[in-house]
């Protein structure tokens, strides 16, 4: 009878070819970005314009009701908001 530990390990192990055994590691966790991260990125590649795209991504959101999604578009329109004030950027905040 095996234990638990033996279990696991087993479990990350798959056998290649003849006998050869290749143990597979998880990769690295990554968390989620912050709404910093994302305001950045948007601003990388829509400019000012990346306001916008939060704001109707949040209105996408609203529309089928998805509070979550809403919640972190609100974070990221804040984010975005003051990144491009800070860059000087006034797109009618």
């Amino acid at each position: 009878m095996s234990t638990d530990g033996q279990r696991h390990r087993a479990a990350a192990r798959r056998t290649e070819g003849w006998g050869q055994v290749r143990i597979l590691r998880a990769p690295p966790r990554r968390y989620p970005p912050d709404a910093s991260e994302i305001a950045r990125t948007l601003i990388d590649k829509y400019g000012a314009a990346a306001l916008s795209f939060a704001r109707e991504r949040g209105a996408r959101a609203v529309e089928i009701h998805d509070e979550l999604a809403l919640e972190a578009w609100r974070s990221v329109i804040e984010a975005t908001k003051q990144q491009l004030s800070r860059a000087g950027s006034d797109p009618g905040l």
